[in-house]
């Protein structure tokens, strides 16, 4: 009886929300990993280390340093892209993206037109990795490591244990935010409106998918790609590709994105996509309803299981378990 009692109190806490982590400036995606959680801080030029268990930062990693960047000129389009969004601010981000792969943890060093890989065992830079570009974003898998070149429309390819580039691919206009599948690199091209499959065994383009114009977000699950159209002033459609058939099966109305560009992500499963915005939405994949909604107004999220990790409108790290 005290056994159960006490497997009972363990499950009830394990499905207890997590009080908001406060973290750096400007915080961008929640990627899982090395049993943490793992932020970009784009105004500071750090990583931030939560521990997935009991929501603790246990480090805070200077990756980059964002005031080379404002020195250089970089700007929004206006003072009201701080709070609408703006491509300009973007280019102020760095660290801009983070991700895992190949028994590490990479994220962007704008400012040196570099990546970095983390040593999840030591929470230190391992390694420093020079692109000749300011990298949009950045993806992995287990043998590669994936950067977007925005302006020179291209992807590079990095061997994550020696740090080499590889290959360079050039792509449609405007190459951001990427996927990794098995055999598969999926790149959303914003400024061409089309999404580019690569076939990672060699390297060749082997489908162009138009969608919808200034897409971004992308999420992948099984043979489901889905891709978020639109910005922050629009209202932003949702298109779920089939990766069987390399076309469109079906575009939803996933309503604006909170936040800036560049900095939103969803979370893709079996039964559909985690959407933020307004409310984060479960939008169920065969009929584009939303079957499950939480309350909290949100531009980025992770899945981990049954738990998400959501980036609300505040920039905090909140934790919930799947409705």
């Amino acid at each position: 009886m005290l056994i159960a009692a006490l497997l009972l109190v363990s499950c009830a806490q394990a499905t207890l929300p997590l009080a908001p982590v406060v973290l750096g400036q400007r915080p961008i995606r929640p990627v899982i990993a090395f049993g943490a959680v793992w932020i970009a801080n784009a105004a500071d030029g750090t990583v931030t280390r939560v521990d997935a268990a009991t929501g603790a930062v246990v480090a805070t990693i200077r990756v980059s340093d964002p005031q080379r960047l404002l020195a250089a000129g970089c700007a929004p389009s206006s003072e009201h892209a701080y709070a609408t969004g703006s491509f300009g601010l973007r280019a102020c981000d760095s660290p801009s993206a983070v991700a895992a792969g190949g028994n590490a943890i990479w994220a962007t060093a704008n400012e040196a037109n570099a990546l970095v890989r983390i040593d999840p065992a030591r929470n230190a830079i391992a390694a420093t990795v020079a692109l000749g570009f300011d990298p949009w974003a950045v993806t992995a898998g287990d043998d590669s490591v994936w950067a977007s070149d925005y302006t020179n429309d291209a992807v590079v390819r990095v061997e994550p244990r020696t740090g080499a580039v590889i290959a360079r691919i050039s792509v449609a206009a405007g190459p951001t935010e990427m996927a990794v599948a098995p055999g598969t690199l999926w790149v959303v091209n914003s400024a061409a409106g089309v999404v580019t499959r690569i076939d990672t065994r060699t390297e060749a383009i082997v489908a162009t998918i138009p969608v919808s114009a200034w897409a971004l977000a992308i999420a992948v699950f099984g043979d489901d790609v889905w891709v978020r159209g639109g910005s922050t002033r629009s209202e932003g459609g949702l298109v779920r590709i089939d990766a069987r058939s390399n076309s469109v099966a079906a575009i939803y109305e996933a309503g604006a994105p909170q936040g800036r560009e560049g900095v939103a992500s969803m979370a893709a499963t079996e039964r559909g996509v985690w959407v933020p915005g307004v409310t984060l939405d479960l939008v169920d994949r065969a009929t584009g309803v939303v079957v499950v909604s939480v309350p909290i107004q949100s531009y980025g999220v992770g899945l981990d299981g049954q738990t998400l990790w959501v980036l609300d409108v505040f920039g905090r790290l909140v934790r919930r378990s799947v409705p």
